[in-house]
């Protein structure tokens, strides 16, 4: 009876709402419940998406003044990921690109990739580039990192800007806008291009998963 009208009240005296920000990669199998809901009715996961890999991350990106490169298997989300190794740099430096084959994502909504950092930043301390011309150095779309926390992986979704101009984007950057990040690392891994309104959700059955009540 409780529990029939705890459904009842889905929808009446609760507001539904739902958030995407819990991000499973095959591996990591708990995760904190995000702030702000009462009680969790149902949970999904993304079964299929429209997408397009616009780097893997998998060869070595080139790097800018006083930053270092290198592929690296240890700590990756998928296949390989881009070590940097910065050193001194200047707010506004492109401190790592990779040119790429031509590729039109005019038609996504959505950039997704993983990022880890060796110390703790706040948002937008580093932007995605994607550009149309080699090198990142006239940048398109100056997508935000979110903030990230210290040797942890954090999984970035940004929405594109100006998707109709990206038609022709051949290469992919990172910009540190702080510059005081000096003798730091930072990973990249695993950037797509998603399209968020042709996404399939599948629900997950309810003997799959719980929630730790003691905690």
């Amino acid at each position: 009876f409780i529990n029939t009208a705890v459904l009842g009240l889905y929808g009446r005296a609760y507001n539904p709402d739902e958030n995407i920000t819990l991000f499973a990669d095959g591996v990591q199998t708990r995760f904190d419940i995000p702030s702000g809901f009462s009680m969790i009715n149902r949970l999904e996961y993304r079964s299929s998406v429209k997408e397009k890999v616009i780097d893997s991350a998998n060869s070595q990106w080139t790097a800018g003044t006083n930053v270092s490169t290198e592929t690296v298997d240890q700590l990756k989300k998928r296949g390989k990921s881009n070590k940097l190794t910065i050193g001194s740099v200047t707010g506004g430096d492109v401190i790592a690109y990779k040119n790429i084959t031509s590729i039109d994502i005019s038609d996504y909504t959505h950039v997704e990739w993983w990022a880890r950092a060796s110390f703790t930043t706040t948002a937008a301390d580093y932007k995605l580039l994607l550009d149309d011309t080699a090198g990142s150095v006239s940048a398109i779309e100056l997508l935000s990192f979110p903030a990230l926390t210290a040797d942890t992986w954090t999984f970035c979704r940004e929405s594109l800007v100006k998707a109709d101009e990206d038609t022709a984007i051949i290469s992919v950057g990172i910009e540190d806008d702080a510059g005081d990040n000096d003798s730091q690392t930072l990973w990249i891994d695993d950037i797509r291009a998603v399209h968020n309104d042709e996404a399939i959700w599948t629900p997950v059955s309810n003997r799959l998963w719980h929630i730790d009540k003691n905690n």
